[in-house]
């Protein structure tokens, strides 16, 4: 199968933000305190703002 750059470049973007949540899911979780969810709602809206 081949992929042409974009799809490519968006198949690598799409992993990084997968990789990404992650770890801020998994930093929130350690955290374990009531800024917990605070903490990953921050998170994903610093990314959703770097991906578009």
């Amino acid at each position: 199968m081949h992929l042409s750059i974009n799809e490519d470049y968006a198949l690598q973007r799409m992993k990084y933000t997968e990789l990404a949540l992650q770890e801020a899911i998994r930093k929130a979780v350690q955290q374990q305190t009531s800024h917990c969810t605070f903490s990953g709602t921050h998170a994903l809206m610093f990314l959703s703002d770097k991906i578009s």
